[in-house]
């Protein structure tokens, strides 16, 4: 039932604004041709991980049958990605519901003659794919009774590729690193258009795979497993091992089950561990093999990070969200990241501009925040061709990391000092019933009303490092010392408009502003000597009457 081979359940915006109903191998080929620019019915936070379906799909497809070009007839796509699950000639594993839970159905693992008891049953996509909010007004949950089958392809797809570990019964996908910490997509993009990434990736990835599968160490090379949901899986014991799969392997993470129970799509979720199992020993190559709670499993679109035990693990979009100090990190490897693969531009990218696409959800990990989701983010940087040399991993150019940094650095100081000089005029406000604010309480107003000099930076953050970058190294220092005064410039804007908004008392407004602008011209002085000289004093003459 649904199958999506053959029944055309996917909506798709084409390129002329028409809207239409695809099979995924329609959608492949529609893909293919460049002739999709959205899907309506794609949730925001959902764009990633279907994204990354797709172009693992259609790139494991094209491997199996050796070849090389995307096809652009349906027909072709239907017949490469048969081949993938030879073993079921009636579609069980492209088919939403299959009622014999024996067999496998869409991205529904084979289940068990004992199954266990259900644990929770859906009656909607977006229970299955929920986000973990402090509100349910963040993301509403249940919003749909009757849905078309399509949002639970992109439901099954979503929680399957980037659910995370919210308790004991059920662990987060392997290329995650554990706990709450989401997959996310970083890639260069001639155009970001739907259409063009797909093609662009999936052909990056055939050019990858070679590579990326040395260089993990624990990846089968060939006759692998691909379809992770061919297998049974009871829940308990892993239904895989890492040296079983291939890399861009399509993972599970959940045991759910859709059925039809008269009028209405649902689906029945049962407990379970990973589906993958450990390998603690070490490869013939001397290399330590991946653990299933790192993340750091050669994912085309992740970033790393150094750690301690494991060495690396799979970088996620925490509190900083995409702010220019974390772009930064994830695109230029600084402060212990790894760029990822498909940030490098591929040789016929060469000599032409595009663009950086980072895209993700946000959670806050901390023990406070307990997972809690802080909203999707997506960031599109345009890329010229002069920036290209600079970024991924091969034949880098490690002075625009570097010029970045210290740009970073230099607008810290900013932020840090316009902060506390807005702590000053917040000691003397009266902003609460009892009085005046603790330390505290001060610290965090200053923190709070300094980031609107952040909100100001990172709007034009990388259009103002290009411009250095490309500049000669005379202009550099020029360009570097008028940025830093623009901020400076609307820093001290930034303090006196806070001086006029807090309830500071009449009679003390003069002193406090002149306090913390006192304050704020000692901290630039400090930081930025060079742009602030000291005036040495003259002394005076001496008097011989």
């Amino acid at each position: 039932m649904y199958n999506l081979l053959t029944e055309p359940l996917i909506t798709v915006e084409t390129a002329v604004g028409d809207r239409e109903r695809r099979t995924l191998p329609g959608v492949l080929a529609e893909l293919s041709a460049g002739n999709i620019a959205a899907f309506p019915a794609l949730r925001p936070h959902q764009r990633h991980p279907w994204h990354a379906f797709l172009c693992q799909l259609a790139a494991m497809a094209l491997m199996t049958a050796e070849e090389t070009e995307l096809p652009v007839d349906e027909d072709s796509w239907r017949t490469l990605l048969r081949r993938l699950a030879p073993d079921w000639p009636d579609d069980e594993p492209w088919s939403l519901i299959v009622k014999n839970e024996s067999k496998p159905a869409f991205m529904q693992p084979c289940l068990p003659e004992h199954l266990g008891n259900v644990q929770y049953t859906a009656i909607s996509s977006d229970e299955i794919d929920s986000l973990k909010n402090s509100k349910n007004h963040d993301q509403k949950q249940s919003i749909s009774y009757l849905e078309n089958p399509e949002n639970w392809v992109f439901g099954l797809i979503s929680i399957n590729t980037c659910g995370t570990s919210d308790s004991g019964n059920y662990k987060g996908g392997f290329r995650q690193a554990s706990g709450y910490k989401r997959r996310f997509g970083v890639s260069f993009t001639p155009s970001p258009d739907t259409s063009t990434m797909f093609s662009r990736d999936t052909r990056a990835l055939l050019e990858l795979h070679e590579d990326l599968t040395e260089e993990c160490g624990c990846f089968a090379n060939y006759g692998c497993e691909m379809l992770l949901w061919l297998r049974v899986w009871d829940g308990i014991k892993s239904a895989y091992r890492f040296d079983e799969i291939d890399l861009y392997a399509l993972e599970i993470c959940r045991r759910y089950r859709l059925r039809w129970d008269g009028s209405r799509i649902v689906a029945d979720r049962r407990k379970n561990k990973d589906l993958l199992k450990e390998l603690s020993n070490k490869s013939k190559e001397g290399k330590n093999q991946l653990s299933t709670t790192s993340g750091a499993v050669g994912d085309p679109w992740g970033s790393t990070i150094r750690g301690e035990n494991p060495a690396f693990l799979a970088a996620h979009i925490g509190l900083r969200r995409l702010s220019y100090s974390f772009v930064s990190d994830l695109i230029f490897g600084n402060n212990g990241y790894q760029e990822s693969p498909l940030l490098e531009p591929r040789p016929d990218e060469e000599g032409k501009d595009g663009f950086i696409v980072i895209r993700g959800i946000a959670t806050d990990t901390s023990n406070k925040g307990n997972g809690k989701t802080i909203g999707y983010h997506e960031r599109v940087i345009p890329a010229k061709i002069e920036i290209q040399k600079a970024i991924g991993k091969k034949s880098k150019d490690p002075l625009l990391g570097k010029i970045s940094e210290s740009r970073i650095n230099d607008a810290k100081e900013i932020y840090k000092s316009l902060s506390e000089s807005i702590a000053i005029i917040a000691n003397s406000a009266r902003l609460n019933k009892n009085g005046y604010p603790d330390t505290r309480e001060k610290l965090e107003i200053g923190y709070k009303l300094a980031e609107n000099i952040e909100n100001y930076i990172d709007a034009n953050f990388f259009d103002a490092l290009w411009v250095e970058y490309e500049s000669s190294h005379d202009e550099q220092k020029k360009i570097r010392n008028a940025w830093v005064a623009d901020l400076i410039e609307k820093a001290v804007r930034l303090l006196n408009s806070t001086a006029e908004v807090l309830p500071l008392p009449t009679v003390h407004y003069y002193r406090v502003l002149f306090s913390a602008r006192r304050h704020f011209d000692r901290r630039k002085r400090d930081a930025f000597p060079d742009l602030f000289p000291v005036t040495p004093k003259t002394p005076e003459a001496p008097n011989n009457d």
